[in-house]
């Protein structure tokens, strides 16, 4: 989960960066694992990826349905600097 978590949060921060934004700026995102019970071990990972103060609103929900291979997936809304704009 730990790695998975990572490697998710790391694409973030590069398509963020493609935007001309950064994490600070997420106003929410939306988290899907396949077991709850992975939820420590996940937020361990989003716990220090974020900025000390810069948790959005988060929502985390179970989907025993995701691919195979996938044990978490998340979705992210934020601003872009420059305007406001939502990406």
């Amino acid at each position: 989960m730990t790695a998975q978590t990572n490697e998710i949060l790391e694409r973030i921060d590069e398509m963020l960066l493609r935007e001309g934004t950064d994490k600070s700026e997420i106003i929410l995102a939306n988290i899907w694992l396949r077991d709850l019970a992975s939820f420590e071990e996940m937020n361990r990972a989003w716990d220090a990826w974020m900025p000390d103060g810069g948790t959005p609103r988060r929502a985390t929900f179970e989907d025993k349905n995701l691919p195979p291979m996938c044990a978490v997936r998340i979705d992210i809304a934020a601003s872009r600097k420059s305007g406001g704009r939502q990406i």
